[in-house]
């Protein structure tokens, strides 16, 4: 059994996949060193990465992500599954009222539900206009 993680798939501004320096640190994953990875956040700032972690699997429902996380401090989730993992997919179905994700796998037909509880329910018209282009669906998962 492994830890019950924050995992967030975004479509539009997370060009790789993404895991919290404090979830790498509270579970001791180890970190392999790099150049520094400039990223350029939604508000327009950049910040660096501070390595990568390989082959970090997280169980979302029934299917497996084995993938290559950068470290970076996230703020509100543990992992950003970008366009990185999302490009090995295929033909990707979102129903974003629905907050599911289907896609085939393997021969058969993957959904990951998105928990609702986590949707902002407030948003300023300023906050609107800077989230305007954000396509994320956000869901509980599991790092085995």
């Amino acid at each position: 059994m492994g830890r019950k993680v924050l995992v967030s798939i975004d479509r539009v501004l997370a060009s790789h996949n993404f895991i919290s320096t404090k979830l790498v640190q509270r579970l001791k994953l180890t970190v392999e060193g790099m150049p520094t990875y400039s990223v350029k956040l939604g508000d327009g700032f950049r910040r660096s990465t501070c390595g990568f972690c390989e082959n970090i699997v997280i169980k979302l429902e029934n299917h497996i992500v084995k993938e290559k996380f950068y470290v970076f401090e996230l703020g509100g989730v543990d992992v950003i599954l970008g366009v990185a993992w999302l490009g090995t997919l295929g033909d990707v179905e979102v129903n974003w009222k629905a907050l599911t994700m289907t896609f085939p796998y393997g021969g058969r037909r993957i959904q990951i539900r998105g928990d609702p509880s986590l949707r902002k329910t407030l948003l300023t018209p300023k906050a609107l206009k800077k989230e305007r282009e954000i396509a994320a669906l956000t869901c509980c998962g599991e790092q085995r």
